[in-house]
């Protein structure tokens, strides 16, 4: 799959997510949404020159363009990302790993981001047993 294609997909996804909030009564249609993110979690998401930028960023802002949605996005030092639900300095945070911890405390989407990201090691013959 193309990376063209497959970053208009996970826009369509993020759309649809934020819309079914929306209109779930998460939100007035003509309100602001206020999404937190990590202030420095290069290459997803920066706070340079006073503005989000990254590859997270592009993904929800585009999604959330193509749904007519107004965000804001909220930029925090990591360690607070899921505290802004609770103080109530946004209505969504993202990008968040879904972790059984986590699962009792919040509605998650679908995966929008796939990394594909691993530890990588140089082969070895024979390969370590651990």
């Amino acid at each position: 799959m193309s990376t063209r294609k497959a970053l208009a997909i996970m826009q369509i996804l993020v759309s649809t997510v934020l819309l079914s909030w929306v209109w779930r009564g998460g939100h007035a249609a003509t309100e602001t949404v206020r999404i937190a993110y990590p202030e420095v979690f290069p290459p997803f998401t920066e706070f340079e020159d006073g503005k989000a930028e990254g590859l997270a960023v592009d993904i929800v802002g585009a999604a959330a363009k193509r749904g007519g949605i107004e965000i804001e996005f909220v930029p925090v030092p990591f360690e607070q990302v899921q505290r802004t639900l609770e103080d109530g300095r946004a209505e969504a945070v993202f990008p968040l790993a879904i972790t059984p911890e986590r699962l009792p405390m919040f509605d998650f989407s679908d995966p929008f981001l796939v990394t594909g990201g691993a530890l990588f090691v140089r082969r070895r013959v024979p390969h370590p047993k651990d």
